[in-house]
């Protein structure tokens, strides 16, 4: 297995007009770059796309991870498979009885969660 790494760039009026998301060029530019890849994880929103994009896009891609703040959007996107998964922030709060994490897992327990196309819609719209 081999792990290429993509850095992305943006100037502010870019990260402004993206939202936190990468741009669409250049979601589209990586995976032109690196069309048999198994997997790629982004760790930034994943883009907007148009609805001819994401059909397209649905045929031919490869696992998509994303790791980055839940945007109501994921949940079409993760019932489609068109996201795998999506580490995002907890949506809830925790109970105030919670008790203090131990380890790494219990610590990532409280402050993420993991959405899977099974458990998209229990997700916020």
């Amino acid at each position: 297995m081999t792990v290429d790494v993509e850095k992305i760039t943006m100037d502010a009026m870019t990260m402004m007009t993206a939202g936190g998301r990468i741009p669409a060029e250049q979601f589209f530019n990586i995976l032109q770059k690196h069309p048999k890849a198994g997997a790629i994880v982004l760790f930034l929103g994943f883009p907007l796309l148009a609805n001819r994009d994401l059909d397209a896009l649905q045929q031919k891609a490869p696992k998509m991870v994303v790791v980055a703040g839940y945007r109501p959007d994921y949940q079409p996107l993760l019932e489609r498979r068109l996201i795998d998964l999506a580490i995002v922030p907890r949506f809830d709060a925790l109970p105030e009885t919670a008790r203090k994490p131990q380890t790494l897992r219990e610590w990532f327990a409280q402050e993420y969660v993991i959405v899977a196309p099974n458990t998209a819609a229990a997700s916020p719209r």
